[in-house]
């Protein structure tokens, strides 16, 4: 029932916040080993959440982007990345998840509450670095990595890391980083028995 209430992008305002009531109660749900698997199991549940990345709201989509990472800490990519790959063939991504890219963007400049629509960015974009470091971490395929990260190379998720995060990881930096994760062999984030939505 929870899972159907999900099934349709939330197009006013009254919608967005039951969305997003759903969406948090789904992650309460997923903090159990059986609720997890229950949720998992459900028929169409990668296509349900992957169409909320298309929601207006930028904490949907952000709830949504946490409860990708922790499924990849918990049960593996693959359910992610085909998430991630049929928003990205429904919303018709010229650049293969080209969409990370937008979501690593900061604020546009508004005249409403701007903090609190800053702060709403903000966690957008903590979470898509959560998700990518996630997906990294979460598998030993070397050639799986280099696949995803030509694919996030070609689509300017690199380039957004170091144009617009006042962070101060540099796009080099990364990509050394992960240059020696892919040499070593190692991983450094492994599932830990906790909540972790």
């Amino acid at each position: 029932m929870l899972i159907a209430r999900l099934k349709t992008v939330p197009a006013n305002e009254h919608d967005i916040h039951n969305t997003e009531t759903y969406i948090k109660c789904l992650k309460v749900i997923m903090n159990s080993e059986a609720g997890r698997n229950n949720v998992l199991n459900v028929p169409g549940i990668a296509a349900t959440l992957s169409n909320l990345l298309g929601a207006p709201s930028i904490r949907t989509k952000t709830l949504v982007l946490e409860i990708f990472a922790a499924i990849c800490l918990i049960d593996g990519i693959e359910m992610t990345l085909e998430a991630l790959e049929l928003f990205s063939s429904n919303n018709e991504d010229e650049l293969h998840m080209s969409f990370i890219t937008q979501f690593l963007r900061p604020a546009p400049t508004l005249a409403v509450s701007p903090d609190r629509e800053e702060n709403r960015f903000r966690e957008l974009q903590l979470a898509t670095l959560g998700l990518l470091n996630a997906i990294m971490g979460s598998t030993d395929d070397i050639v799986l990595r280099i696949q995803l990260r030509y694919i996030w190379q070609k689509a300017g998720v690199y380039k957004a890391l170091q144009v617009h995060l006042p962070i101060h990881i540099t796009c080099e930096s990364l990509i050394s980083i992960e240059e020696t994760r892919i040499h070593s062999g190692r991983c450094s984030i492994t599932p830990a028995n906790r909540d972790i939505l």
